[in-house]
Formats: C-alpha cells, structure tokens, sequence
C-alpha cells in the first residue's frame, strides 16, 4: 500500500502500557522517514511526556499532542495550530470535579500542571507513569489558570470504575462546548469540542497539500475514533477496544507484540 503520512498514537498502540517502546517500532519509523514518508504522533500526552526515543527519530516534523488540541512543526519549532479550553471554563470544571473528590489536571503550554494534593489511589493505576502527577503542583489549581489567564489542552481525569467514569460524563453535560473521551480504562478527558484526533489530522493534511487516500492511521482506542475514521487506510491492534475495531480497517499484532512495526514492513515498507 502505497502513503505519504503514518498518523499514529502511542500508548496501546507502538508503547505498550508501563514498558519501553519496542526497538523494532522505532527501526520501522526512522525507515519510513529515511524514505520521504511523514510519521507523525497523534498522542493524548502533552508535548512534554512524549518519549525522547520518539523525538529523537531523525527527518520527524510534526507532532499532534494533547488528543488534538495542539499541532506543532518541530523543524520550524512552533505551534502551528491550538484548540484551547477557555481559562475561566477550565477552571470551573477543576472546582466541579475537586466538589466530588475526583481528582483532575490540566495540561498546558506544552506542560502538565496538578493539585499539590494527589490521591493515594493514583499508585494503584499509575505506577508507571507517577512522574505525571508530580509536575507543576498548584495548591489552588483553578485560580493558577485563571490568574495566569491559561488556556487548557486538556483536562485529565484519573478514574477507574466504569460507572463513576459515566456519571462524571453526565455531571459535565452542562458545560457546552466540550469534547470527552478516553485513552485507557483509568481516565477521562477533556477538550475543547474542536480539538480532536481526526479534525487536528484533517488541518495537518490539508497544511501539507495530502488527501485522505494519502494517510495510513493507528490507534486502539476512543480517543482514536475521529483520526481512524478519517485516514484513508486505518489499522487497529488486536488489543484495541472494540469500538476501535468497529472504526479501522484492518487488523495488526498486539502492541505488546509490536504489531505495528510488523504490520508497516510488510504492508508500507517491503512493498
């Protein structure tokens, strides 16, 4: 098969969860891109908690972090394109959330700003990844953005329980202009109702002149559905969500397998 563009999200999809990124999944995008090919990442994470590994690819350009809200041009170094919560917004969801106990934070200016105070349950689900939660702790997160005047990327929520996780989607329905989805079984999150995966790819592919049939899309999960309904070629891993698996085309390996890197050898790379 023949693309110009490899979109892809990294947890689930080339990173399994609470491990490295798999040697042959970082040799099949410096291929890809030695060959003309564009990669980019199409990531939840803020700009600032995407792996060196993957920054470090040789001939990589554009990164579209924060689920879509931020588009960046690294060889420029500058932000081509935001999608932003209003402060004010923003903070009035933190003081909603922080009523009910659940714990919230935001991201940024490319950054991950937290409550000074983070619950103990976060251990549990995070183990990983706990340097997240210690970054940029505000005692009064809410003021901080509004007295900064801080537009947000994203609004993450650490939740586990499926139920509470549905009630909270209920509980910010009366908050117009978002957009809630998921990544992985513990969270929700937030963005502007404009900020996206597949609109953030749809701006990326007509700022470089490429059509639909041009971009091979992967990714496992809901926050994914927008950008494999958008490609013109999609792939899911076989550890993808089902609704994941409803929206892609086709199939790859596990991500633990690195399914990815041998789903692009043989069907982009050796073609």
């Amino acid at each position: 098969m023949k693309v110009r563009l490899i979109a892809t999200d990294l947890d689930g999809t080339l990173i399994p969860y609470g491990k490295a990124i798999p040697e042959a999944v970082l040799d099949v995008l410096q291929e890809a891109l030695s060959r003309g090919i564009f990669v980019v990442p199409v990531t939840g994470r803020s700009f600032a908690a995407i792996p060196p590994e993957i920054l470090a690819l040789s001939g990589l350009r554009y990164v579209i972090s924060s689920n879509g809200a931020v588009i960046q041009d690294l060889q420029e170094d500058r932000v081509l394109r935001q999608t932003l919560i209003p402060a004010a917004k923003a903070a009035a969801i933190l003081r909603h959330l922080q009523k009910q106990e659940i714990y919230s934070c935001v991201y940024s200016n490319n950054r991950i700003y937290n409550w000074e105070h983070r619950p103990s349950y976060l251990e549990q689900y995070y183990r990983q990844r706990m340097n997240i939660f210690h970054q940029n702790p505000k005692k009064d997160l809410a003021a901080y953005l509004e007295e900064n005047g801080l537009g947000v990327e994203k609004i993450f929520i650490a939740v586990y329980e499926e139920e509470k996780r549905e009630a909270i989607r209920r509980s910010l329905q009366k908050y117009e202009g978002l957009l809630l989805t998921s990544s992985s079984r513990w969270n929700l999150e937030i963005n502007h109702q404009n900020a996206d995966k597949g609109t953030a790819l749809s701006w990326l592919a007509s700022h470089l002149s490429l059509s639909q049939a041009d971009i091979l899309a992967m990714g496992d999960n809901e926050n994914d559905l927008t950008m494999l309904r958008f490609a013109g070629v999609s792939v899911v891993p076989e550890n993808g969500t089902w609704e994941a698996k409803g929206a892609a085309q086709l199939s790859m390996a596990d991500c633990e397998q690195a399914g990815a890197a041998a789903f692009l050898r043989k069907n982009v790379l050796d073609r």
